[in-house]
């Protein structure tokens, strides 16, 4: 499938529902698990925050991709632990104190 995306698409990262996000880049997959979350309040948005987590470490001139696709996967976690699709986003702190304490994520 991948193939059919032509030769001007340099980077795709997918999320995988629950399981795990995929990135591709230069003819080369990495599929990473999914941040867990036993206690899901609600599902909705946690595609966009993936996103959104992904853009987030790309844009502040994070070239390692494994960084954003971690961190993309932490914030579609993240996103999961409140209702709503923004509600568990007050500020950075208060999204890091959850990640740490929901998923054990602690920022390098």
């Amino acid at each position: 499938m991948i193939g059919q995306l032509g030769d001007g698409v340099n980077i795709v990262v997918v999320k995988m529902g629950a399981d795990c996000s995929w990135l591709w880049k230069n003819g080369e997959g990495n599929f990473l698990p999914s941040f867990k979350n036993n206690h899901v309040v609600d599902a909705i948005g946690a595609g966009d925050s993936f996103n959104a987590g992904f853009l987030y470490k790309y844009i502040k001139n994070n070239n390692a991709l494994n960084d954003c696709q971690r961190f993309a996967n932490l914030m579609g976690a993240v996103n999961t632990t409140a209702a709503g699709g923004t509600t568990a986003f007050v500020n950075y702190a208060e999204i890091m104190k959850t990640a740490h304490k929901k998923f054990g994520y602690s920022e390098k």
